[in-house]
């Protein structure tokens, strides 16, 4: 466990996960949503991704859809949880649960950050927090959501076998 991550550490795990997303539908070029790293905090295991919001991302009121907001969420929370165990490829990270309050309309073309904290990391769980808000408005949440994610060896996962 990493529980006495480095700020430099932490990026730079950030950072190599993020090199490794690629277009999950090369036949669909915009469906992707790559984030860029904002800020990170190794003591407090605060990561910050921005995002931008497409149109494609809409629902039929003209705001960012619920599930993409779940999406980012989740993706977004991963990304943290496998960071602070060093992005090291042995360890898996997947959601066991994932609890959103939506506050307020996420809106299109525009940029958001997505932050996270891991709120305690143990041997076999991690319970994580996050908000999303708008970089001119900080203090002003316009989703928030708590998540555990069962953190394990690889090896010892076998994951395919709990389907």
């Amino acid at each position: 466990m990493y529980k006495d991550i480095t700020t430099e550490q932490l990026e730079q795990a950030v950072s190599n996960l993020l090199a490794h997303i690629e277009n999950p539908t090369p036949e669909l070029p915009g469906l992707v949503f790559k984030p860029s790293i904002e800020f990170c905090d190794g003591p407090t295991h605060t990561v910050g991704l921005r995002y931008h919001t497409y149109p494609w991302m809409a629902n039929y009121s003209g705001v960012v859809h619920g599930g993409m907001v779940a999406t980012l969420l989740d993706n977004t929370m991963g990304i943290t949880c496998r960071s602070i165990y060093g992005a090291r490829k042995d360890v898996v990270t997947p959601t066991v649960s994932l609890a959103i309050n939506y506050a307020r309309p996420i809106p299109l073309n525009a940029d958001i950050i997505v932050r996270v904290w891991a709120v305690t990391t143990g041997a076999t769980s991690t319970q994580m927090t996050a908000d999303i808000f708008l970089p001119e408005k900080p203090h002003s949440a316009l989703a928030t959501a708590v998540g555990i994610f069962y953190t394990v060896h690889a090896a010892k996962a076998k994951l395919s076998d709990m389907i």
